[in-house]
């Protein structure tokens, strides 16, 4: 089921393989990998972070912008609502990119973002940070999966 190779499954695709008969299956294409990569979750990291310098902030100021409810953590559901009101970022069409993204910022593995994740990892970002057309990821997203 996993056709992008990720690790993840939507629920929706699940759904769809889950009641999907044989011939069913063979219009899905499901024996054929489906392409996909960081991009956007780099170039999100990347308009963050141009949106933190465009707005003086430091790190823990933008931290404490996206925590929506100033509970020192910030949720799935506090970045999901600030990708939406900052960038008009489609939060049910994208969900399982917010998700990844969360994933990858979500250094410490807790299910939260803590301010020193956010600062570890907007710093190594914002220290390879260049053109916004720049090729090179701002993120290793391999190591922040393995870790």
């Amino acid at each position: 089921m996993d056709r992008l190779r990720i690790g993840l499954v939507g629920y929706n695709e699940f759904k769809r393989v889950i009641n999907a008969d044989e011939v069913g299956l063979r219009l899905l294409d499901m024996d054929k990998p489906a392409e996909d990569s960081f991009e956007w979750e780099q170039g999100m990291i990347r308009r963050i972070i141009d949106w933190i310098v465009a707005q003086r902030m430091s790190l823990s100021e933008g931290f404490k912008m996206i925590d929506a409810n100033f509970d020192g953590v910030v949720t799935l559901s506090d970045l999901s609502n600030f990708l939406r009101d900052t960038f008009g970022v489609d939060t049910n069409g994208l969900r399982m990119k917010i998700e990844r993204l969360f994933r990858i910022l979500d250094l410490g593995k807790t299910g939260s973002i803590y301010m020193v994740d956010f600062e570890n990892m907007f710093t190594k970002a914002y220290l390879k940070r260049g053109p916004s057309k720049s090729a090179e990821p701002v993120v290793d997203w391999k190591q922040s999966c393995l870790e």
